[in-house]
């Protein structure tokens, strides 16, 4: 019998993973577990596998549905499915059009804008093509013409909550006392829905069960075949304070996002998301972790949200073909580079102060959160786009040779640091790197050579890039990323 895989101990939050199969877990990858996985929660579900290389994380097929209705998807049969559960005569929630700017798809607030990230990687598609023993057929069409934004998973949206429930069918926001006028009747139509049996429902309006999500099931409560079955609300879910919960379908509340705040027992009406290309509005916090759309401690804020990174918009040029807005480029006649913005570091906000009157703030005086998700609950980090690098930064000895007479050894000029955390020695053959199974490295003489498995071709371009505590009498000195890249680490504002 196949070994029984321990999802939560084996996979999430491991950098890499190796199924017992032979898959290799890269980020996007889409994955289907059998019965031989543990917990069984996790069995016969699919999933979505991000933060290879870091923390793995699972996102549930289910939760990433896209009921907005801006999303043009893959039409479904009508009728196919039970048409009250599977939604208003569509939706596949297989968004077809383009949208450049999204959220990473394990955002724990399940925004629109990660439940709409539909992007893969080209050899995402090719490995698992190679998986499922077919040919991959790749729409060239479907490929990105313009370059993608998509924020890191986490990061606290403005006006929106910081977790999430699974979504539900229908938010109704007008039932007040569901216990009297839903639970055990015949029927009933919340927010235009007809409740079938399978419908899942959140009262946000009745005090007594805003924080409860039911399923709609019928019984039989008299064993009378001349009676109709009645409704029973069976309670599978209970929201936490800040859970956004969305609604799949309905004539008010469809696409919409709720949001509960435990403090004040209320559900609030998040950020929405109402067109393709549309950039999210993220929350900046001040030092003591206070939003600066806090109109308590800031009165009269004129904080909306930061977009933090946006493509550079210019209202007087023709909108682009592919994004539906204005560009702005660094060279002339659109042609050169598309220019992006630093909201984060741009944007300023006013406010009102009783003793000295309207006060502004620079955004960047404060932070973004970025919310993890835990078993015990969530964590955040503080970002202020800024990010500690791992290591020091190390600078190269390059050496380069066009092959002539010698097919195989090349010198390197001295040796690389003997380093058994960090990679001291890169090879590349007309600018392909060399995997270490290309060639050895030798020690002759006191001489320290490249040596290649298979014989090289006249005129091969040879590219040895070495660290080392010694000079190099054959190479020259590359710069060290820290002073080519913004060595006085300005803040960049375009």
């Amino acid at each position: 019998s196949s070994a029984i895989v321990d999802v939560a101990q084996e996979i999430i939050g491991k950098e890499t993973y190796t199924s017992p199969n032979g898959v290799i877990f890269t980020n996007g990858l889409k994955i289907e577990f059998d019965t031989s996985v543990n917990p069984v929660s996790f069995q016969n579900k699919t999933y979505y596998v991000e933060g290879v290389g870091t923390s793995i994380e699972l996102v549930d097929e289910l939760t990433l549905s896209t009921p907005e209705t801006y999303a043009v998807t893959e039409n479904e049969p009508y009728d196919s499915e039970n048409y009250d559960v599977g939604g208003y005569e569509a939706s596949l929630n297989s968004p077809t059009l383009q949208d450049y700017i999204v959220g990473n798809r394990a955002s724990i607030d399940n925004n629109a804008w990660s439940r709409g990230n539909r992007w893969f990687h080209r050899s995402v598609i090719t490995d698992a093509a190679t998986y499922n023993n077919f040919t991959a057929t790749i729409d060239d069409s479907a490929r990105a013409k313009r370059p993608i934004i998509e924020f890191d998973s986490g990061l606290q949206l403005f006006n929106m909550g910081t977790t999430s429930q699974v979504p539900v069918s229908v938010v109704d926001t007008v039932e007040t006392d569901a216990f009297s006028n839903v639970n055990g009747k015949t029927g009933y139509f919340a927010d235009g829905v007809n409740l079938t049996p399978g419908v899942t429902i959140c009262f946000s309006a009745d005090p007594d069960v805003k924080q409860n999500i039911y399923e709609v099931r019928y019984i039989d409560q008299d064993s009378d075949l001349a009676t109709d079955p009645i409704i029973n609300l069976t309670k599978i879910a209970t929201v936490s304070d800040g859970d956004c919960l969305l609604s799949n379908i309905g004539s008010v509340n469809q696409g919409k996002v709720y949001y509960y705040t435990s403090l004040t027992d209320t559900w609030t009406l998040g950020q929405q998301k109402t067109k393709i290309n549309q950039e999210p509005m993220f929350d900046v916090f001040d030092p003591q972790h206070v939003s600066f759309g806090d109109t308590t401690k800031y009165p009269s804020s004129g904080f909306g949200g930061s977009k933090l990174f946006s493509y550079k918009r210019n209202n007087n040029a023709s909108a682009d073909t592919i994004l539906g807005f204005g560009l702005t480029y660094k060279n002339i006649n659109n042609v050169g580079d598309i220019l992006f913005e630093n909201d984060y570091v741009n944007d300023k906000f006013t406010y009102t102060k009783d003793d000295i009157g309207a006060v502004d703030v620079i955004v960047r005086s404060g932070h973004v959160h970025k919310n993890t998700s835990l078993d015990d609950g969530h964590a955040r980090e503080l970002k202020n786009g800024w990010t500690k690098v791992l290591s020091e930064s190390r600078q190269w000895q390059q050496i380069q040779y066009t092959v002539d007479a010698e097919l195989y050894s090349f010198e390197i000029g001295t040796q690389p640091k003997v380093d058994n955390d960090q990679v001291t020695l890169q090879v590349f053959v007309n600018g392909i790197f060399q995997t270490t199974g290309k060639y050895v490295q030798l020690t002759t003489n006191d001489k320290y050579y490249v040596s290649f498995v298979a014989a090289l071709t006249q005129d091969d371009v040879v590219l040895i890039r070495a660290y080392s505590e010694t000079v190099n009498p054959l190479a020259f000195y590359e710069t060290p990323s820290n002073l080519e890249n913004n060595s006085n680490n300005d803040d960049f504002y375009e």
